[in-house]
């Protein structure tokens, strides 16, 4: 990770942090929604073996509902 996007966060106004916290938890919500199975299931795949699974290929999904986050509302 690039260590100015880390800095990024000592200049966020309380607004804007709380604004961020908002956004990852409809990020996490949303990312779990569409793919918490498969997540468990890796997961489970990885314990048993002690290796990362090879990913399927073509595994391209987009959701279909993309909400904007606007920072104006906070």
């Amino acid at each position: 990770m690039n260590i100015k996007a880390l800095d990024v966060a000592y200049y966020w106004s309380p607004r804007e942090a709380a604004a961020i916290l908002d956004y990852l938890d409809r990020l996490r919500d949303l990312v779990w929604d569409l793919y918490g199975e498969e997540i468990i299931e890796l997961r489970q795949v990885e314990d048993e073996s002690g290796e990362e699974p090879i990913e399927e290929a073509g595994s391209d999904h987009v959701p279909d509902s993309q909400q904007p986050f606007n920072f104006d509302n906070y």
